[in-house]
């Protein structure tokens, strides 16, 4: 198999380039992103994931957990509560902040005098070697610049070539950290032959140096053909020159002929002197040369593609599958791992760097939804920054546990920051984070089944959190513990016990627990109160919609008709895999009510549209989408969900948002208004009529396709779109095997190395109708499952295959035989721009064709 071919047919093109950060490309190693748009010139913004204003909300003081309990009982709400504890709020900037905005004026550039005429501007991502290419065209000037930021190292690469001496003989690089009047100003200096950028503090964070190498380059273009033809006086040297200088707040070198640029950040964090490491890299760098520089770059990105392959039967969903694995895998690599934010964030209007979002840790699903895809992608490398941030964050979470609540363990506040600081008081009475925290230590474990790594990373912190929650656990006159208040989460209210959410994942958080201390035979003690609890375990509370519908509800005290936040009462489906189609049928038929009723009353649905509704949030449509998917309604994901999510949150350049943004005539969409339902829901207090939240008035509907471009994007969603395209073609909870248990017959596709629960490695392919073969192979971790259940596509029955220690089995039609069947792609297609989501007026495309080049017949 050629792997850059068939990589490559996913490239994202933009025939006219990004004109901001939001609509940019994404380079990056998890610690160091470069974002390059180019609104007249090209541009890199330049973040850390550890340069960021860590300023906290003052504590007033912590009320003792008899107070808290018994104002709660009283009916106060969350905001009661922060009140009580949150002093003065930190200023508006809190949050990442760009290191710096690299700009390169060619000479083409509309502040260039009279050189104004602006170029055509071609970019293309290279996703096979995460290379950045950049053609640069006019009438005689044609330079051709690319750049990455190095897999194994925070350096920025750029090389630039072909610079012509006729229209450019002078290239001015500008540099300067991003205006923002709350912080300190940075000082600029030349040493050694390169730019320094010192911030000597930030607040409360770690303060940083970055660093610019400039080398010319010998430059051959056009001198044959044109220079003879001019006076000697105007003719460019073969080997140009670089002058730095400074001026103002403003980093200036100023470069004739080609040239490479090298540029680095660090913090002091890397180096307790930052100063002295970017010297060291930049060092090391120039005397590699560029080259090298790019094989061990290239060697790491062709790796990672290697380990795994998908193909969807459908060239743009393709497309968006690879370029969210690629903004995974440029943003996920070890601790600390990047906020809400990922690496793709930059300054917004006004004079503070004041990034959307903020660049915390949202302990509740927003960091966690990255990372749901990766351990079945075959990419659990990845899976090691969320591991990094969590420990590092052990110490503050320990704190808490004592300060607040006077118990043992640790206990996760619901939003942290880097430096082991929550961000906030009030929301820590909220016990539901350490539960989702560690509920993804566990499926780590299912699907290694790494046992050193279960006795060094992941037991360890299981066993802090639920120290925690067994302090917090009381046993009943009913015999069974309860978790009282348990908070369900977003619905403000608190007089609630047993909230769905948390006990869902507390459930598969002590049966790991005990799995693995009897694994490793350690903890008797621990592990029969972890089964006295999982003995005596609270049923999840039930209630009456107004449809008469008997359902799950969020929490023992949440109404059934209340307005469903993150629909917790949906968990023990997705993503704790404890109700599956095993299930005894009267518990299907609850939960297929309750995924009804959740349709029916979530707050967040939007009829903003030109017919129906979408998702305001994107975790809205993914969690509804998870849950249709493991309870068989297929046909339901691929008609409402998937269409929801991509028409609503996905963008031109390959990431996805947040909130929604979606393309519709306002005559269309204030028309459907109509279609709302007449009738009410349960909020704190109070009756909610459906036209409040659901008529769109947060303005997320627009005609304006440049609002898809400057919605800024978060990595989460990029990972909810793989999770539910990975779950439609194997899903492997409570140890059976389904492949392509929700594909659409009429649609090919084949995937090749993913990995089920139990770490089995499972090739398959679906064609004409039906799966043609599933080939298995044993996994690599030392507890891998030898046996491997797989329910036949074939015939429904759960077959038993025993794995052999070397080789495959592979599963057809007629039977079981040794050996695996041979697996090649389809004919790979030039990478172009390609429509995503047709539309006979909003087409939403991956890419971006030039619209103003009349097409050829």
């Amino acid at each position: 198999m050629d792997w850059n071919k068939f990589v490559s047919q996913y490239d994202l093109i933009y025939e006219t380039p990004p004109t901001d950060w939001p609509d940019g490309f994404l380079l990056g190693n998890g610690s160091l992103g470069a974002v390059y748009y180019a609104p007249d010139a090209l541009c890199w913004l330049i973040n850390k994931a550890d340069v960021l204003d860590n300023r906290v909300t003052e504590v007033k003081r912590i009320m003792t957990p008899d107070e808290a309990v018994r104002m709660i009982r009283e009916g106060a709400d969350s905001q009661t509560l922060n009140h009580e504890e949150y002093g003065t709020p930190p200023p508006s900037g809190v949050g990442p902040k760009s290191c710096g905005r690299l700009t390169i004026d060619l000479g083409a550039g509309r502040a260039s005098g009279w050189h104004g005429a602006l170029p055509a501007i071609r970019s293309r991502l290279g996703l096979y070697d995460a290379t950045l290419h950049v053609e640069v065209d006019k009438h005689l000037y044609h330079p051709r610049v690319t750049s990455f930021v190095r897999a194994e190292e925070d350096m920025l690469v750029i090389r630039v070539r072909d610079v012509s001496p006729m229209v450019n003989p002078i290239t001015t690089i500008y540099f300067s950290r991003p205006e923002d009047i709350q912080l300190a100003e940075p000082e600029l200096t030349v040493e050694r032959g390169r730019l320094l950028l010192t911030m000597p503090s930030m607040p409360e964070a770690y303060p940083y140096v970055t660093a610019i190498a400039v080398i010319p380059r010998p430059s051959k273009t056009y001198r044959d053909t044109f220079l003879p033809r001019i006076r000697e006086k105007y003719r460019a040297p073969e080997l140009g020159t670089a002058d730095l200088r400074m001026q103002g707040k403003l980093g200036i070198i100023r470069v004739s002929g080609d040239f490479d640029l090298l540029l680095t950040v660090a913090t002091a964090r890397d180096n307790p002197d930052p100063r002295d490491e970017v010297h060291r890299r930049l060092d090391r760098a120039t005397a590699t040369g560029l080259e090298p520089l790019h094989e061990t770059h290239a060697d790491w990105w062709a790796e990672y593609w290697r380990r795994s392959w998908v193909e969807l039967g459908d060239k743009a969903q393709e497309q968006l599958f690879y370029l969210s694995l690629y903004a995974l895998g440029s943003t996920y690599r070890r601790g600390p791992m990047p906020g809400i934010l990922g690496l793709v964030y930059g300054p917004w209007l006004g004079n503070v760097q004041t990034s959307p979002w903020g660049g915390g840790l949202a302990n509740d699903l927003n960091i966690q939804c990255p990372f749901f895809p990766v351990h079945a992608l075959n990419h659990s490398e990845l899976f090691e920054a969320y591991l990094d941030t969590s420990d590092l964050l052990l110490p503050e979470s320990r704190r808490l546990a004592r300060a607040v609540f006077g118990a043992r363990g640790a206990h996760v506040a619901s939003y942290t920051i880097l430096g082991n600081m929550s961000s906030g008081l009030g929301a820590v009475h909220f016990l539901y984070m350490g539960s989702y925290q560690a509920l993804m230590h566990c499926l780590c474990w299912r699907y290694r089944r790494d046992v050193k790594q279960l006795r060094e990373r992941l037991y360890p912190f299981l066993k802090e959190i639920l120290a925690f929650y067994l302090d917090m656990l009381r046993k009943g006159q009913d015999g069974r513990y309860h978790l009282w208040p348990s908070y369900a989460v977003e619905l403000e209210i608190m007089d609630c016990g047993d909230a769905v959410q948390i006990m869902s994942m507390l459930k598969v958080c002590l049966q790991t627990a005990v799995e693995a201390a009897e694994l490793m035979g350690v903890d008797d003690a621990e592990a029969a109160q972890w089964k006295e609890i999982l003995a005596h375990f609270p049923d999840y509370a039930q209630g009456t919609d107004q449809q008469g519908r008997r359902v799950v509800v969020d929490g023992d005290g949440i109404p059934a008709d209340h307005h469903v936040g993150q629909a917790g009462c949906l968990h023990p489906v997705y993503p704790c895999g404890e109700v599956d189609e095993f299930a005894a049928p009267d518990t299907l038929a609850l939960y297929q009510r309750t995924l009804d009723s959740v349709l029916d009353k979530t707050a967040e649905t939007v009829y903003a549209a030109e017919h129906g509704f979408f998702y305001e949030s994107a975790w809205a449509c993914f969690f509804r989408a998870m849950t249709a998917l493991r309870l068989g309604r297929a046909e339901d994901f691929w008609r409402l969900h998937l269409p929801r999510l991509l028409k609503a949150h996905a963008k031109p350049n390959g990431l996805m948002s947040h909130d929604a943004t979606y393309l519709v005539d306002p005559a269309d969409s204030e028309a459907n208004l109509a279609n709302i339902p007449d009738r009410c829901l349960d909020d704190v207090g109070e009756k909610m009529p459906l036209f409040e939240p659901w008529c769109g008035h947060f303005g997320c509907s627009t005609p304006n396709a440049r609002a898809k471009q400057l919605i800024e994007p978060l990595i989460e969603v990029n990972g909810d779109y793989l999770t539910m395209m990975t779950e439609t073609m194997l899903q492997s909870h409570n140890g059976v095997i389904r492949v392509f248990p929700a594909w659409p017959k009429e649609r090919e596709a084949q995937f090749a190395n993913w990995v089920a629960e139990g770490g089995t490695i499972v090739s398959a392919r679906h064609t004409g109708g039906q799966v043609a073969f599933i080939t298995l192979r044993r996994g690599a971790g030392a507890a891998a499952l030898r046996r491997a259940h797989v329910r036949s596509p074939w015939t429904g029955e759960v077959l038993a295959c025993d794995l052999p220690a070397e080789g495959a089995i592979t599963l057809t039609a007629v039977g079981v035989r040794a050996g695996a069947e041979a697996q090649e792609p389809q004919p790979p297609e030039s990478a172009r721009p390609r429509v995503l989501v047709p539309h006979p007026r909003y087409p939403l495309w991956l890419g971006r064709p030039d619209f103003t080049v009349p097409a050829s017949n």
